[in-house]
């Protein structure tokens, strides 16, 4: 769970950049890819078979955040729209309660997680809480 809870938010606010609509649009387009591949999940072996791309498409997320980052001196918010937003999030959430799910995730996003605490400068600011609650 503080795998979900710690990477979500930076799925729904994305550091911008000085070209800050190509890397909301790349934003948009990975967390659409992403709830996607969530969707077309019906069971732990689909989800198993899944486990690559998915866990890609998180690498490409936290890649682009790292690179926001990196590339701004004003860096603000992007929301994904909240429909998508809201859709990512209760596929996340019903993968979750799969059996083995959880464990299935936390794999996926773990490089990612990685990468985020390694390559966020110290002074960008991470969500402090969460807006899921699983």
């Amino acid at each position: 769970m503080r795998f979900l809870l710690f990477f979500l938010p930076f799925l729904l606010l994305l550091c911008s950049c000085s070209s800050h609509g190509r890397s909301n649009t790349q934003a948009v387009r990975y967390a659409r890819s992403l709830c996607q591949e969530l969707e077309q999940v019906e069971s732990v072996d689909e989800l198993k078979e899944r486990e690559l791309k998915i866990k890609k498409l998180f690498n490409n997320i936290a890649q682009l955040l790292i690179e926001s980052s990196h590339s701004s001196d004003e860096r603000q918010p992007l929301p994904l729209p909240p429909e998508l937003a809201h859709k990512l999030r209760e596929q996340l959430e019903r993968i979750y309660r799969m059996e083995e799910g959880r464990e299935i995730m936390e794999r996926a996003q773990g490089e990612a997680l990685r990468w985020l605490d390694r390559g966020l400068p110290r002074n960008s600011e991470r969500p402090r809480t969460s807006p899921f609650s699983l």
